[in-house]
């Protein structure tokens, strides 16, 4: 997990508190971080208890039958553009695969 980023916080990236993904609502003039879930919001003086959400994208990957090889691209066009000239390709199609950042 990224260390809790009030910039991206404003900018609307999520967060997690604890295990549970929170919306960054405001900072009190108290200093305190205020969030909220699908319970409520959530008060905390504490910045250390949250963090940035990891941010998940979908990439494409062609799987091949010789020696375990596994490509990721992109776009589904690109995947299959690129390594359509092999014939061990397994499925001969590529994979969507979503993947954390």
């Amino acid at each position: 997990m990224k260390p809790f980023d009030l910039e991206r916080a404003k900018a609307g990236d999520p967060l997690m508190y604890g295990v549970v993904e929170v919306l960054f609502i405001g900072m009190q003039r108290n200093g305190k971080i205020v969030t909220d879930d699908s319970e409520g919001y959530i008060y905390s003086d504490f910045p250390e208890y949250f963090s940035m959400a990891p941010k998940k994208r979908t990439v494409w990957v062609n799987l091949y039958n010789t020696a375990g090889h596994c490509y990721m691209y992109s776009s589904e066009e690109e995947a299959n553009k690129r390594c359509a000239k092999f014939g061990d390709r397994i499925g001969y199609k590529a994979y969507p695969v979503e993947i954390e950042e």
